[in-house]
């Protein structure tokens, strides 16, 4: 079990929950994974927020916001707390990625129909930037 463990955390970072998860999947007994996962905690090969960090950093590279960010990490087993010492919406960082993103998508904002701003409202919101932000960025 703790060379399955080793392999899976030598591809990538994983959570906590996320390694369990995986070994469960595998039938290893939950008392032992349970253990194990105790075992790397001390040793340092397991750390949610270090994750928690690393996510953060690759997700908003790519062009996504903090409401989606927060949302995949609760999926992937990371505390509230440790999500809040992360992803902050109201970093002024998160305004600059949307304009980067919404460049890149669309280009430069030539008309102002309804049509128009709904639909990168509405890419916006889908990649995870909180709908004031949008507002704001759309309207100013």
């Amino acid at each position: 079990m703790e060379q399955a463990a080793i392999r899976l955390l030598a591809v990538r970072e994983h959570s906590k929950a996320e390694l369990a998860r995986k070994l469960e999947s595998r039938d290893f007994p939950s008392d032992e994974i349970s253990a194990l996962l105790k075992q790397f905690e001390t040793a340092g090969y397991l750390d949610d927020q270090r994750y928690a960090e690393l996510y953060l950093e690759m997700r908003a590279r790519k062009g996504f916001g903090p409401c989606k960010i927060r949302q995949e990490l609760l999926e992937r087993g990371i505390a509230s707390d440790i999500i809040n010492d992360w992803v902050d919406d109201r970093d002024p960082r998160w305004r600059e990625q949307m304009s980067e993103v919404a460049l890149q998508k669309f280009g430069v904002l030539t008309e102002r129909t309804q049509k128009e701003l709904g639909r990168r409202a509405r890419f916006l919101e889908y990649r995870g930037f909180p709908t004031y932000l949008i507002g704001d960025f759309l309207f100013s």
